[in-house]
Order: structure tokens, then sequence, then C-alpha cells
């Protein structure tokens, strides 16, 4: 009996005088884009090894969703893949906040075929066509396409990615009645590759390595060179184009806080944006800030 007693009060004063359990630990929740997840994940992990006081909780939901959670006082940041919308703002201000931005990656929308497909290039208002249903067959892009109709693939209505590309790439246009919705990227890219008629968009991280789909390189017009968004050659994202905005589905990817960060949450955000955490936004196919960082406004016409 006695040992048990001298060995629970020697656990008892080993854990009081830890320097993690002297303090309750500072939790961080976080919650939104599908694109931004495993970025953030891998970010929150690095984080919270050398802050061993700091617990980061991290999921999805799309961009939408974050926004959401922000604006109902859920998390303490949101991860959005687009900006958000003055309606948001709005509602932000209604409910006390006045939320702040942090811009900590880039990020090029990339157009997925299908391997089969021999589509050398689109432009802006070819994939609006295809997107619209204005255009239903391949063969209607080029007559050496082939004569099938395009089978279409899209992010949520919920998500960043969607709305970024229904703004600058569909000019708010009505996508097409048989476009099929999926909640990922990594399903848009996983239904390209089974599909030989099929196209998909998203985040150009989840395109880099996919067998069974080719990314297309994009035009602004017919007139203007198309650009990949992917080093075909050496099989990495093309950091360059994307940084100085030549690619014309170029964006920022941004965290949204309820006020101007403070704290540990100042300390994560900071640390994101420097050399050691643009190193790992690099490491996972992201695009770090570089030093010409494309606005959010596309160059897509």
């Amino acid at each position: 009996m006695l040992l048990k007693t001298m060995l629970a009060t020697a656990t008892f004063l080993a854990v009081a005088l830890s320097p993690v359990a002297a303090q309750d630990k500072v939790k961080i929740n976080i919650s939104g884009s599908d694109t931004m997840n495993l970025l953030t994940q891998r970010l929150a992990e690095t984080y919270s090894k050398k802050h061993a006081n700091v617990e980061i909780s991290v999921r999805g939901g799309g961009s939408g969703t974050g926004i959401a959670d922000l604006l109902n006082g859920l998390v303490d940041i949101a991860q959005a893949s687009r900006k958000m919308k003055e309606k948001e703002i709005a509602t932000a201000k209604e409910n006390g906040y006045d939320p702040a931005e942090y811009v900590v990656a880039l990020d090029g929308i990339a157009i997925a075929v299908h391997e089969s497909n021999p589509v050398k290039s689109l432009t802006i208002g070819q994939l609006r066509a295809l997107y619209s249903g204005a255009v239903k067959n391949w063969s209607e892009i080029d007559p050496n396409l082939p004569s099938a109709p395009v089978v279409l693939f899209s992010r949520e209505s919920n998500c960043g990615t969607y709305d970024f590309f229904k703004e600058h790439v569909m000019k708010d246009a009505t996508f097409a009645p048989n476009t099929s919705y999926l909640a990922a990227t990594a399903a848009v890219a996983n239904s390209v590759t089974k599909e030989p008629n099929a196209i998909g968009f998203g985040g150009v991280s989840y395109f880099v390595r996919p067998e069974g789909l080719r990314v297309v390189p994009i035009s602004v017009d017919k007139d203007s060179p198309a650009v990949n968004p992917i080093d075909v050659v050496h099989h990495h994202v093309n950091l360059a184009v994307i940084q100085d905005g030549s690619y014309p589905i170029s964006r920022p990817l941004q965290y949204y806080t309820p006020e101007e960060a403070s704290g540990e949450v100042k300390s994560f955000l900071d640390w994101i944006i420097s050399d050691e955490g643009q190193a790992i936004v690099l490491r996972e196919e992201y695009i770090p800030l570089g030093n010409s960082a494309p606005t959010s406004e596309s160059k897509a016409q």
C-alpha cells in the first residue's frame, strides 16, 4: 500500500511539474476548404510538434462551411480557397466580428482530361462552353477530337474551388444539367481517370501524379499562349507560372480569423509565412508565396 502511495505521489509530481501539464493546452480549431485541408494538416502537425502546448484540430467541409463556422463562433480559423463574399463580411459584422485575412499559399486550378483524350489545349472561352453545355461533343472543340459526348465533373457548390471557377471561368454562366458534382478534388481526379470522355477541375496539387489523366494547358484566348500548371518533364507543379500569374486560373489560398489574430493563432500564422512554413507548402505540392504573388483577380477573360 505504501509503495502504491509513493508511486502515485511520484506520478502526480511528474505531471504537475511537466511544462505542458503545468498549463492548459491552447486549442486552435480550423475548418473549411477541402483544397487546403491536406496542407493545413501538415502545417498543424509540424507546428504542434514544435509547440507542445498547442493542439490544432483541422477538418474540411468546403470554404463555405469554414466561413459559416467562423461567423458562428465555432472555429478560430476558416481556411478558404476563395475570398469572403460581401454578404459574409456583412454577416460577420452583424455578429460582432471584423474578419482578418491571411494569404498563406497560392494555387492554380488544373483542368484534367482522361489520358486518352488528345486535346492539346483549351481557352477560357472553350472551358466555359464545355461546362455551360454550349458545346456538348468533343469534336465541336476540334474535328480531330473524338466524336463523343463530354462528361463533366465539378466540385460541389459549397466549395471555394467551385465558386472561383464559376466567377473567373464561367463568368456566372449556369453549369450544364449533366454536370456531376463531387465532394472532393481527389474524387474528381479519380472519376476522370475512369471516363475517357471526361473533364474535371481542382487544385493543381491533386493532379500532379494520378495515373490515367492528363492536365491540359490553358490560355486566356486563342491569341494567347497556352500555359500548363504542371511541369510534365519533372512531374511537379510549375511554380513560376502560378506565382507570376501567367497561368490564367491562379488564385491565393487564405485563412480568415474573426478579428486580427493574436496569441498562439498569430504565432501559428506568422510561422506559416516564414521560410520554414513555406518550405512545407512547397513540399506538399502547393505553391509558396514567392516574390510576385498573383492577386485574387485571375487573368481569365
